[in-house]
């Protein structure tokens, strides 16, 4: 068998091979429930299905990375910026405190005014406990 002869004999194998399709009819057979033609058979999904899968996926890693980031930076012990240290303790301390929230204005600009009503603890337990 010559070098032409094989290479005839492969891509004839391959044309036929490919026409196949798991139940042995060719694509070209295949129509849709509607009877109006052949049926695109494309084994890759279209761009746009592609796209909306990378796009989620991209957004969900930043939306994880972000929380993660986050959790660290307000459960450790040592942040990685000072700045975000000194901002976390500063909250922790004004949320125990109604009347400061009032004074700095922190939640009524966004509606909430349920903490106007309060008045801080002021016995000498929550002090030593502010201080310590």
């Amino acid at each position: 068998m010559s070098r032409e002869e094989r290479f005839r004999s492969r891509n004839n194998i391959r044309c036929c091979l490919h026409k196949l399709d798991s139940d042995g009819l060719g694509d070209h057979n295949q129509e849709d429930r509607r009877g109006r033609g052949p049926v695109a058979t494309s084994k890759r999904p279209s761009r746009v299905k592609r796209f909306f899968k990378w796009l989620g996926i991209g957004t969900l890693l930043v939306v994880l990375s972000g929380g993660a980031f986050a959790a660290h930076e307000w459960y450790a012990a040592k942040p990685l910026y000072l700045n975000n240290f000194l901002n976390r303790e500063l909250l922790k301390v004004v949320l125990d405190q109604p009347e400061m929230l009032t004074r700095l204005g922190f939640l009524e600009s966004v509606g909430i005014t349920g903490h106007n009503a309060e008045l801080n603890d002021d016995s000498p337990a929550a002090t030593d406990a502010l201080f310590a």
